[in-house]
C-alpha cells in the first residue's frame, strides 16, 4: 500500500480517471472545434466525447506504459490502471478498432490523431486551424500529465 493507504495502481487510476471524466470541458472543445461541419446535437457531441476520451486514455497509456519502462510501476499495477479505466469510460461504447486505429497512430508519433478525430466526429471537415487546435491540445495534455505523474511516482 502507498501513501494515504492506497497502493500505487489506485492511486495511478485515481490520478487519470477525472481527466478522462471531464465531460463539460469536453463539449466547450466540441464547440470549438466545430465551425458547422456537423449539426451542434447532443448525439454528435456525445460521440465527440467518446473519441476524445479514447484519445486522452492512449495518452494516459503511454504515459503509464513509460513509468512502467522506466521501472517505477510494475507490469500488474500497469495493467490492473488500464481495466478500470477502460471501464469507467465505456470503451466498449466506442469499439476495438477505432481504439486500435487511434492507439497505432500514437505509438507512430500521434501526429495524425487529429484526421482520425475530423474523420469519425466532424466528418473530415476539421479545418486546418482546427486540426492544430487537436494537435496542440494533445501535446499539451501528455506534457502536464507526464509531468505530473512524474512529480508523483519517481
Amino acid at each position: 500500500m502507498g501513501f494515504f493507504g492506497k497502493s500505487t495502481d489506485e492511486k495511478l487510476v485515481d490520478l487519470a480517471l477525472p481527466l478522462l471524466m471531464d465531460e463539460n470541458n469536453f463539449k466547450i472543445f466540441f464547440n470549438i472545434l466545430n465551425e458547422n461541419y456537423v449539426d451542434k446535437n447532443s448525439e454528435n457531441k456525445e460521440l465527440f466525447i467518446k473519441h476524445w476520451k479514447a484519445v486522452l486514455y492512449i495518452i494516459v497509456k503511454g504515459v503509464y506504459g513509460r513509468l512502467g519502462t522506466d521501472g517505477y510501476i510494475s507490469t500488474t499495477e500497469y495493467m490492473n490502471v488500464l481495466g478500470p479505466l477502460l471501464e469507467k469510460i465505456k470503451a466498449n461504447e466506442l469499439g476495438k478498432e477505432i481504439f486500435d486505429e487511434y492507439t497505432a497512430e500514437y505509438y507512430n508519433g500521434g501526429f495524425n490523431i487529429a484526421l482520425i478525430l475530423s474523420k469519425y466526429c466532424f466528418a473530415g471537415k476539421l479545418s486546418e486551424n482546427s486540426i492544430n487546435q487537436v494537435r496542440t491540445a494533445i501535446n499539451d495534455f501528455e506534457a502536464v500529465f507526464e509531468s505530473t505523474v512524474e512529480e508523483k511516482f519517481k
